[in-house]
């Protein structure tokens, strides 16, 4: 009788984010929940110089479209990056090796998801799984950063 009331949508997305993940998925790591307001790493950012915070704004629309004000996002070693939704709460995961500290980030409602770019990330490209829940459906998409080197005297910025 309860099954009525059954979210089928749920069931497809626990099915196809445990089909997705590999056995280290399972292991839950609390430093790689930013589950809070934008952290001291953020902070951090801002202050060292040359380092920079790219702001990633996301939206989607009723067909499950998505909106970046930047995709790829292009960063270099030691910078940061922050997403922002004002439809709903987001998680970010990075499958593999992680340019970023950590591979996963989940946030809640009115909070942006911060994630700090490793010194050590390898240059070049990086997809990752976004979902965003907005009015009860949770939409999911993969975009990209991309790793720069770090300029050099008399380098044009991009």
């Amino acid at each position: 009788m309860g099954r009525a009331n059954a979210k089928p949508w749920l069931a497809v997305v626990v099915v196809a984010l445990v089909g997705c993940s590999s056995s280290r998925a399972v292991e839950r790591v609390e430093s790689e929940s930013a589950d809070v307001p934008p952290s001291n790493d953020i902070e951090l950012a801002r202050q060292e110089p040359g380092r920079d915070t790219h702001e990633v704004i996301v939206g989607v629309d009723e067909y499950g479209r998505f909106t970046y004000s930047q995709n790829p996002v292009y960063v270099v070693p030691g910078d940061a990056i922050r997403w922002v939704s004002q439809q709903g709460p987001l998680a970010v995961e990075l499958a593999g090796v992680s340019p970023l500290v950590a591979r996963r980030f989940n946030g809640r409602p009115g909070h942006a998801l911060a994630a700090r770019v490793r010194p050590d990330a390898l240059y070049g490209k990086y997809g990752y799984f976004i979902a965003l829940e907005w009015e009860g459906r949770i939409w999911t998409d993969d975009p990209e950063i991309i790793v720069d080197p770090p300029p050099q005297p008399g380098d044009t910025v991009r």
